[in-house]
């Protein structure tokens, strides 16, 4: 049986932080706009997976025929999102973190599939963390206009 991408092949990650669909009472005391994080990355020539995680739930998702790139425009025009793409290059390898295991959460999911050793508890910590240690790139409006122009999306 054919496996599709692990989560070790995928070499560039999308990072989403949103508002988050769920309402929660400790909710209030996350930034606005930075209260919930998912991630996505390119699955082959297929499509993106997107991984979303809170609180003991995991929902993954194959999005056929979309480029990550079109995905972020997507997440920015429909969301309003905050973006950040990173490159993993296969650096780092999937990891179970402490923090995982006793609260798992939609920070602690991203820190397993990327590997990467966030410090961040919170989603605002993980978008400041991945912008200034890991050269994480702001998708902003701009970007995705930069793309649209150079028909990568």
């Amino acid at each position: 049986m054919a496996m599709g991408p692990q989560p070790e092949n995928i070499q560039t990650w999308f990072l989403v932080f949103t508002e988050g669909a769920e309402d929660r009472w400790w909710k209030r005391w996350l930034r606005p706009g930075f209260r919930h994080a998912a991630i996505f990355g390119a699955a082959g020539p297929g499509g993106t997976v997107v991984v979303e995680a809170a609180l003991g739930k995991l929902a993954v998702g194959l999005w056929h025929d979309w480029t990550p790139e079109q995905l972020a425009k997507h997440y920015r025009a429909e969301n309003g999102a905050h973006i950040v793409r990173i490159i993993t290059n296969n650096k780092y390898k999937a990891v179970r973190t402490i923090d995982t295991l006793l609260f798992p959460s939609c920070v602690s999911a991203i820190k397993c599939l990327t590997g990467i050793p966030f410090r961040a508890v919170t989603p605002f910590a993980l978008y400041g963390e991945a912008l200034l240690c890991y050269d994480g790139l702001d998708v902003t409006d701009d970007v995705i206009d930069l793309w649209a122009k150079q028909g990568v999306i």
